[in-house]
């Protein structure tokens, strides 16, 4: 049996997202010597000091590329720009929101993604992952999937809520040239952070993410992606109606089922 904070899941819970964090622990599912099936003991946000990181790329759409999907076309191509860059309530000058059903949106206004997550996603794919080329609007040197869902950060003259995690979809498969992308991206954890923005203004590369505040729930971004469990979809619940945090539509549509599960 492999050791480690791990605790003991019911199988059925295999319909749900988890299946897909297995590999936080390991590549293959885990048994203990009785035969049942653990998953990682998921750990609080982390993130409570002073700071997040320090964005290493500002990115905005290059150019609108057409796909399969029922939009006709996508802005996921974005490439760096320099200097300071105007970020607006829908995210940053010049970028482009093609779907903001599914793909934007006031609670969906700026992507974060972190260079560590990147790096491990050179080594899968076996080539180089351009600032933007994933879709996000800052590259971020530092360990921001760890926010809590709900934390406050300034960026340079700019100030963003985390909302929750980026859902990859099949646009984004089709973008990385890769089937399985979506159940990958899903599988490794750690996909990015998606933020609203509370206080517009100007932010640009080398600035670093100062936190201003967080909820206290303990629930960060990367352990919701990671597994929606039932306590985590209560105490975010809890978090709300005290007022502590403004759950997003996109992110209560998979809490409320959560809350609602015994395991």
């Amino acid at each position: 049996m492999r050791t480690g904070p791990f605790v003991a899941v019911n199988p059925g819970e295999l319909a749900t997202r988890w299946e897909l964090g297995l590999v936080l622990a390991a590549m293959e599912p885990i048994f203990d010597d009785a035969g049942a099936l653990l998953r990682p003991e998921l750990p609080p946000a982390q993130l409570r000091g002073e700071n997040a990181g320090a964005v290493s790329a500002v990115c905005v759409v290059s150019e609108l590329r057409d796909d399969a999907g029922k939009v006709g076309v996508t802005a996921i191509d974005k490439r760096p720009v320099d200097g300071p860059w105007k970020v607006g309530k829908y995210g940053l000058y010049r970028d482009v929101q093609t779907d903001r059903a599914n793909h934007g949106g006031l609670d969906r206004a700026v992507y974060a993604l972190s260079q560590a997550e990147v790096e491990a996603w050179q080594v899968i794919l076996g080539r180089a992952v351009p600032r933007g080329s994933f879709g996000e609007n800052l590259r971020v040197d530092g360990p921001l999937d760890d926010l809590e869902i709900g934390a406050v950060v300034r960026i340079g003259g700019v100030e963003l809520e985390a909302t929750g995690p980026r859902n990859p979809c099949a646009t984004f498969a089709r973008w990385a040239g890769r089937d399985t992308m979506v159940k990958d991206f899903k599988f490794r954890g750690r996909g990015g952070v998606m933020f609203r923005v509370v206080k517009p203004g100007k932010l640009e590369a080398g600035d670093r993410l100062e936190i201003v505040s967080t909820p206290g729930h303990g629930v960060s971004v990367a352990r919701w992606f990671t597994y929606e469990a039932p306590e985590d979809a209560r105490v975010l619940l809890a978090a709300q109606e005290a007022g502590k945090v403004r759950i997003a539509d996109a992110v209560m549509k998979y809490v409320n089922p959560a809350a609602a599960r015994t395991l």
